[in-house]
């Protein structure tokens, strides 16, 4: 069955950005949930295993559901980073299968 990868960082003054990726491993794309205090300010971006970025998403600030497209992606393994304004970031391990 699928998983779920979660992770957590504290990004200043004990503010904590959460993330939870799923479903791992996918087909067709998965969900980035982000949490974080409405001043938490962080991007997106996915890399291939030879950290590459094969995508880029907007700014964002607090919590939010981002859409991770894999359509265009060859099966492999992928790496989901959040990075914030401070430069604290977590990252999350995405596998497209065929």
């Amino acid at each position: 069955g699928a998983l779920v990868n979660r992770a957590e960082a504290t990004i200043e003054n004990g503010a904590t950005v959460n993330c939870r990726l799923y479903p791992v491993p996918t087909r067709e794309g998965a969900t980035l949930e982000v949490y974080g205090s409405a001043s938490a300010r962080y991007s997106v971006k996915v890399y291939d295993k030879l950290g590459r970025i094969v995508n880029e998403y907007g700014a964002f600030r607090g919590a939010s559901s981002i859409e991770i497209k894999t359509e265009n992606l060859p099966a492999g393994i992928y790496f989901v980073m959040v990075r914030t304004t401070k430069g604290n970031f977590l990252i999350q391990k995405l596998i497209k299968q065929i």
